[in-house]
């Protein structure tokens, strides 16, 4: 699928402030391609990859991952 055919693409143009992605490298559902795919469309998106880092762990509190989404969320304000 062209990017300009994702909807995920359509709404991330729509979009006025800037986004940050959070990547596993090791994401097996969404791979690292599809988020280094919106980062490269817009340029207000920032992709933060994170090394051996699967789909489940960034919502895992037990994993450094977790961290490195709290810390994330603590920029926003």
């Amino acid at each position: 699928m062209a990017p300009t055919q994702n909807p995920c693409h359509l709404l991330l143009s729509a979009l006025v402030l800037p986004v940050t992605i959070l990547q596993g490298d090791d994401d097996a559902i969404v791979p690292p391609s599809v988020a280094a795919s919106y980062c490269a469309a817009f340029p207000r998106t920032r992709l933060v990859s994170l090394a051996n880092c699967g789909h489940f762990d960034l919502m895992d509190p037990a994993t450094e991952a977790w961290e490195i989404v709290l810390r994330e969320l603590r920029t926003l304000g």
